[in-house]
This record gives C-alpha cells, structure tokens and sequence, in this order.
C-alpha cells in the first residue's frame, strides 16, 4: 500500500457563525491579490461538504485526503495560499454544535499539518444574531423557547444549546490536535473596531503576510465588505422596535453563565475580553 500524497499545509478556517465567514471568503480568502486562494465548496456532493456530511461509520479520512490533495495543490500551483473555510467546522449552533468534535477529528486527519483561524464573539450578540437567523430561515419559536428548548431523556435530536458558545472548550481541544502554536482565535470585535490589523494578523499567522496591496488600500474595499456583513446579518421578520426586547430576553436567559468560560478564553487566545463588552 502506497503512501498517500503529501497535503500541501492549508489554513483552517472552522468559523464560529455569524463572524464574518461571508466577508472572508468572498472579499478576503478569495482574493488573488491578499496571496490567498479559497477551496470554493461549491456542490452538495463537494469534498468539503462530505467531510462533515459523511456518517461517523462511513467516512473515510484517506479518501477524504485524495479529494482534497489536487484542489489545494491547484492553488499552491497558482503561487497562492489554500484556505479551506467553512463555519460549519465549529459546529451548527441551531443544534447545539453537537458534532463539533467529531468534525475536529476528521480535520486532523485529514489536514494533520494545518493551521487553524478561529474566530469568536461575544455570546449575548452571538445568540441575538444566531436567533434572527434561525427566524429568517423559517424557525417558528419564540426567543425564550429557542434559548431554552425542551429537554428529552431519550436525547433523540440535538437542539439548540447555550455551551456551544463557551468557546474555551473547542479552543482547547483545536489546540490539543494541532498544537497551540498552531491555532489563531481571533474576535469579531476586533475585525469590527480595526478590519485591516485583523486580517493582517490573521494573514501573518497563515505565513502569507500582507504588503500594501491595492485592494487593503481602497476605502471601496472595506465599504464593501461592512456591506456583505451587514446584507447576511439583516433580519427580515424582526423589526427594529423589537430589537430591545430581542436582546434583553437573551441576556435575561444567559445571565454571567458565561463569566468563567471566557476568562479561560482569554487565557487562551491572549486577548483582553472585556476590552470588547465581553462578561468577564
């Protein structure tokens, strides 16, 4: 039996949702000029999809391995550096990112070499975000019952679930498989408050540091991206004058359950939480 080729080292990004994944991909990663290159995943049948579709019992890392071999070496035969992005690595949060670690797993063993870019933000704007979502796709339940969803001793279907977004826990496990020098988590915040120092340190980490290239120069740029975050964020059910109460149902559910997850958080990644409105 043959060795299988060498996977050219790639950047993970596993997301979190709503985190500006869209921006990244179409304006940042998938732009020839950052010195980036994207594994668009586009098909249901994509290689990318299949890594986290495929059951527990059917998927297979070596095959996994081959299907993703000649996309990545296409781009690094392009003089770029291959990013696989896709947010839902960390987990689908409308059912609680159940499937997380076995998602975590895969990657691994698939990509063992790779560096990995995660990017977190503060749980009650989290949570609000993720509800508008689950609303504009169609999702029929009030705040309080989506936060707090009914329980079942039988544990039949993963439903929503408030410790998805204790991010320590998946840090730390991206960490144990990859090495700590090898994972990057970054803020929403801070791509927020200073977009341009945000994807320079996310570029610095991928090896691929950035220059004064035209497109990082342009104001239309950056106007463009602060667009396509907000197009993918607006809700369409949910007006404005119930935007307040939105927010106050969710930080009535989450009280300071957050508190001690992302002071290990910050221990983690280094970054002062509370510096960005995070419970700390």
């Amino acid at each position: 039996m043959t060795d299988p080729p060498a996977m050219p080292p790639v950047l993970l990004h596993i997301g979190y949702h709503k985190t500006g994944s869209r921006w990244l991909r179409f304006l940042f990663f998938g732009n020839p000029q950052t010195g980036f290159g994207w594994v668009d995943k586009t098909g249901p049948e994509h290689p990318v999809r299949r890594l986290v579709g495929a059951r527990p019992l059917e998927f297979d890392a070596d095959q996994s391995r081959l299907e993703f071999e000649p996309l990545v070496r296409r781009l690094v035969d392009e003089g770029l550096s291959p990013v696989v992005s896709f947010e839902r690595f960390s987990g689908n949060p409308f059912s609680g990112g159940y499937d997380s670690k076995e998602i975590a797993d895969r990657l691994v063993q698939v990509f063992p070499g790779a560096r990995v870019l995660v990017i977190v933000r503060e749980q009650r704007s989290m949570i609000v975000s993720t509800y508008k979502q689950y609303v504009r796709e169609g999702g029929a339940l009030p705040p309080s019952k989506f936060i707090r969803p009914p329980t079942s001793r039988s544990m039949r279907v993963p439903w929503f679930d408030l410790r998805h977004f204790e991010y320590h826990r998946l840090l730390a496990y991206y960490r144990s498989l990859f090495g700590p020098e090898s994972v990057l988590a970054l803020t929403y915040e801070q791509f927020v408050a200073d977009p341009r120092a945000f994807v320079a340190e996310l570029a610095s980490f991928a090896g691929q540091p950035l220059d004064d290239a035209p497109p990082l120069a342009s104001p239309v740029f950056w106007r463009l991206g602060k667009q396509i975050d907000r197009m993918s964020l607006a809700p369409r059910r949910i007006v404005v004058a119930e935007e307040k109460k939105l927010r106050q149902t969710v930080a009535k559910n989450v009280g300071d359950m957050y508190v001690e997850s992302n002071r290990r958080t910050a221990e983690l990644t280094g970054i002062d939480l509370g510096e960005y409105g995070w419970m700390v």
